[in-house]
């Protein structure tokens, strides 16, 4: 094995990304599966903020996705791979008056987070003769306070929104979104709770056609990383059993469509990132190997050091007869540590793995000390390795710089 990912870094650079896109497949189509069986009328509209590598929105889109995005530049690229504008979900809390012009008029689907979208949609509904369904983000307390997205259905806001909507003969509430970052079964069977009250409460809603559940499921994970994260792992059926079970029990007719918002949930686990040993030391009995790659690299968001890792080893280097190790990236933040407790051999020249790095990472990836690595690609048919992204030049970092 490390033979081969030695000959990958002579080619594209000592840290490269590996993305694997028949995980990707499966993994929809089993989040899909398990849905449907509980909530025939669902529909899955894919979290472009959590990995809007092309390649992945654009097999999204072939296998029947939405696409679910928070920004113009989201909405250029769903276009541009040929996403229809009915396929479209804009959520986001500042959303632009040019996009949400353009995605209400051509046919797709804005969920109103505040008052200035509101603004926006009922101007845009008295100068055209388009009649234009919208969402409504609501923003619940489930046990652990409101979220600060969406708008709160005990306020007058809540109650002004849903009557300028009844007024402007053009807009009609389509639907209500919720969504909350607690992956916990028991924080869906809460968030069930509340949305199902509201539904059937509010006579003000009107018959909506949609329930938008937002995201937040757990995606594939080993037991390693569920014990370093400490949580309890939640399957995909079982996110299907509570959120389809509960509209069944409910009385909620069956024509209602179901919409679930996944991102984490499928690209977590399709990509691994490679990065190679540069140097190794050891300070006050700490043993330290820097590599050519960064936590910023792979999870710039968490910093999470409890990422899966695996040692490939060269077979030309004399072995270490450590067994702990701290691994470092190459930045000089005191703090970028890929592991602090790795446990075995490491050599210069061997190669780390870490896996689960789907999820934030190309994203959120800064231009800093290093540029973006190269994305690799390994297609559903099993054959040869192909570039999804090419390594970013400095030329590309400093170009709209003056």
């Amino acid at each position: 094995m490390h033979e081969e990912i030695d000959r990958l870094a002579e080619q594209y650079g000592n840290s490269f990304l590996v993305f694997w896109e028949k995980k990707l497949k499966n993994n929809y189509e089993e989040l899909k599966n398990s849905f449907t069986s509980k909530w025939k009328n669902t529909k899955i509209g894919y979290s472009y903020k959590t990995n809007y590598m092309p390649m992945i929105c654009r097999r999204i889109n072939q296998l029947g996705g939405y696409a679910e995005v928070v920004s113009e530049m989201e909405i250029y690229l769903a276009r541009k791979i040929g996403v229809k504008w009915n396929k479209i979900i804009f959520n986001g809390p500042a959303k632009t008056p040019r996009s949400i012009k353009n995605v209400a008029a051509n046919g797709g689907l804005v969920q109103i987070d505040n008052m200035r979208d509101l603004d926006i949609l009922d101007g845009l509904g008295r100068s055209t003769s388009k009649v234009m369904k919208v969402g409504l983000r609501i923003s619940i307390d489930i046990g652990n306070g409101h979220s600060r997205f969406g708008i709160d259905t005990k306020s007058p806001e809540f109650k002004k929104i849903l009557t300028t909507i009844k007024k402007n003969r053009n807009l009609t509430l389509s639907g209500i979104h919720c969504h909350m970052p607690d992956r916990s079964l028991e924080s869906f069977g809460r968030r069930m709770e509340e949305v199902i009250a509201i539904i059937k409460g509010s006579t003000e809603l009107g018959n909506i056609e949609y329930l938008n559940i937002g995201g937040g499921f757990m995606s594939k994970m080993p037991k390693v990383l569920m014990d370093a994260l400490r949580v309890q792992h939640a399957s995909f059926a079982d996110y299907a059993a509570v959120i389809g079970n509960a509209l069944n029990e409910s009385g909620i007719e069956q024509t209602m469509e179901l919409i679930i918002e996944p991102g984490t949930a499928v690209v977590a686990d399709t990509m691994k990132y490679y990065t190679r040993i540069m140097t190794i030391k050891c300070i006050n009995d700490k043993n330290i190997a820097v590599v050519d790659g960064s936590i910023f690299d792979i999870s710039a968001m968490s910093r999470s050091n409890s990422l899966p890792m695996k040692i490939y080893s060269s077979n030309n280097t004399e072995a270490v007869n450590q067994d702990v190790w701290s691994v470092a990236g190459y930045t000089c933040i005191e703090n970028d540590m890929i592991s602090n407790k790795y446990l075995g051999n490491i050599n210069v020249g061997d190669f780390a793995e870490i896996s689960n790095v789907g999820s934030y990472s190309n994203v959120m990836k800064p231009p800093f000390i290093k540029p973006a690595p190269t994305i690799l690609v390994i297609r559903e048919d099993g054959g040869k390795i192909e570039v999804a992204r090419k390594k970013e030049r400095f030329s590309d970092v400093f170009r709209n710089y003056i």
